[in-house]
């Protein structure tokens, strides 16, 4: 016959050996309670002395004015929920050393606000949740990744660079709250054709104008961009919009007018100094697309010239490489071009179209009746602006033909012998934010062939154009907004780096020093600090003590009494 567990056993004995189950199922019910609430970041305790997993004062300032922020009414003024995607199981988060700050201070913002959400997702799984914020369809969001989003737009950012580049310090606060002030800036960015000078249009209040249906497929890319879609006559304006993130000057047949006798009127601008100063402000971009065989546009392309591009006035034909078309029958063999990606790692187009270019079975990027554009500079050169040592600008050929194209004049005749012709170009400003350290872009982007933009070729589902535009698009036209400088710089730990300063690379090295903004000597840091060394050694030691000295009591208790 089987017997009880306590059976035989005297009264106080049975206590004891029922507190003891007692006291270990709540033991381990406990660590569960624990290990939930810690990873939903509910019950935390924050032993860095950094304070890593800690929502600064100003953070939770900035980020209550973005997410708490309501009309007289009471209403949110967000009309969506930002959304924060983390591309990893939580258990994978929490053992990075470089996501895991990340990860709590999303579920502190979290806990704090009910306007943001934090979502993980698996990518072995579920490919597909993140599908749709590729910016082509080969790209890969890894592991790594975090994915901010608010409405139709987003930011798909890698994880680390929410540090210093040397892991010395995390700008996590900064990066995240400039994050969702740009994806929740007022002004919805605009994409602006412009109209006075002849060009080619999509205009959204006719969108059945012949016009409008022959950039059909070029305007849902922008839409599918985030961008609405606006007219604008430069010599109307007196500065570009700053709603502008990208200008489009699309096939002009005028040239841009010019007024030198007006040049030493004090308030007259000229309507190419106006594109100039929109570029040299920062955050602007421009993309120039020209006819061939439009005859040479004097203003616009001194314009362009002054940037480091230049507009062929011949006809570009690649036999080696090119598709048979109607067009080949009329305008020659091989004008129809299937461009020739640069594997250059050093070329900015492998930053676009990377995927494609290592993959034989991808689809290409193809040009019809295209000219040439040519830069003034070597290729991937950087240098200084005149008189301006913040500012620096790149050249670079983006995409071409192979090297048997030739150039032909506008009756047919061979003008140039075979050779790599370049089929679109870029310039790139840089200049960095003395206050922030951060880097801000301009970009203009040329072509020359009146059919880039046409339904052929980007509605052409075999091509590469739409992928490869689309990731052109989203990457020069960006309006960043950025956090405080409250964020950054001076403002937390750091006497000298922005962000929070870590204190040690190694939690073993407790004797770290530390220097001012001077350069002089500071003092010396501790890798682990006291508090630190404190509560983990109760944690440690004090829980298996306590069962130690119940199990010797109920052992006593047993055995003598």
């Amino acid at each position: 016959m089987k017997k009880s567990l306590f059976s035989g056993k005297s009264r106080r004995t049975k206590a004891f050996g029922a507190l003891s189950v007692a006291l270990i199922v709540l033991l381990v019910l406990c660590n569960l309670i624990f290990n939930y609430l810690g990873g939903q970041h509910l019950v935390q305790i924050d032993l860095t002395r950094e304070r890593f997993y800690t929502l600064s004062d100003n953070m939770e300032r900035i980020a209550g004015g973005i997410l708490d922020s309501r009309d007289g009414e009471g209403n949110y003024k967000l009309k969506n929920p930002i959304n924060i995607i983390f591309c990893a199981d939580p258990d994978r988060l929490v053992d990075s050393d470089a996501l895991r700050p990340t990860y709590f201070m999303a579920l502190a913002l979290r806990n704090r606000f009910e306007n943001l959400n934090v979502e993980t997702v698996n990518l072995a799984t579920s490919p597909e949740r993140v599908a749709k914020y590729k910016t082509t369809s080969l790209d890969t969001i890894v592991a790594g990744d975090i994915i901010v989003t608010y409405g139709a737009k987003y930011r798909v950012v890698d994880g680390a660079s929410f540090w210093s580049d040397n892991k010395f310090s995390y700008d996590g606060e900064y990066r995240l709250a400039s994050i969702m002030l740009s994806l929740t800036a007022i002004n919805q960015p605009a994409a602006y054709f412009l109209t006075d000078h002849g060009e080619s249009y999509y205009d959204p209040k006719n969108r059945e104008s012949e016009m409008s249906l022959e950039l059909a497929e070029f305007a849902d890319l922008l839409t599918e961009r985030g961008f609405t879609i606006k007219l604008g006559e430069i010599s109307a304006w007196e500065s570009v919009p700053e709603d502008c993130a990208l200008l489009i000057i699309n096939n002009p047949t005028e040239d841009f007018k010019s007024y030198p006798d007006r040049y030493d009127e004090i308030n007259y601008i000229s309507d190419l100094e106006k594109l100039d100063r929109y570029l040299v402000r920062g955050n602007g971009a421009i993309i120039i697309n020209k006819d061939y065989r439009v005859d040479y546009l004097d203003n616009l392309e001194l314009f362009a010239a002054e940037w480091g591009l230049g507009f062929g006035n011949l006809q570009v034909r690649d036999t080696a490489s090119s598709l048979e078309s109607e067009l080949d029958e009329t305008l020659g063999v091989g004008s129809t071009i299937v461009a020739t990606y640069d594997t250059n790692p050093e070329n900015l187009g492998m930053a676009y179209y990377e995927k494609y270019a290592t993959l034989d079975s991808a689809p290409k990027m193809v040009f019809t009746d295209a000219g040439y554009i040519y830069c003034a500079y070597p290729d991937g050169e950087s240098m200084f602006e005149t008189g301006d040592t913040s500012a620096d600008r790149v050249y670079a050929h983006f995409i071409g033909t192979s090297a048997t194209a030739k150039a032909y004049d506008k009756v047919g005749d061979l003008a140039l012998d075979e050779g790599e012709r370049t089929l679109a170009a870029m310039a790139v400003r840089k200049t960095t934010d003395s206050h922030t350290g951060n880097n801000v872009y301009s970009y203009m982007f040329c072509s020359n062939s009146k059919e880039m933009f046409s339904n052929e070729l980007i509605g052409n589902a075999s091509y590469a154009n739409r992928d490869i535009l689309s990731a052109v698009i989203q990457n020069i036209s960006r309006t960043e907004s950025y956090a405080p400088d409250e964020l950054g710089g001076l403002s937390l730990n750091s006497t000298s780096f922005a962000g929070k300063q870590t204190v040690s690379t190694e939690l073993t090295e407790l004797d770290t020093p530390y220097y001012n903004g001077d350069g002089s000597l500071g003092g010396y840091k501790s890798g682990i600090s006291s508090t630190a060394i404190t509560v983990y050694t109760v944690i440690v030691f004090a829980a298996p003590v306590a069962a130690l000295v119940l199990g010797a009591v109920v052992f006593v208790k047993r055995k003598f009494l």
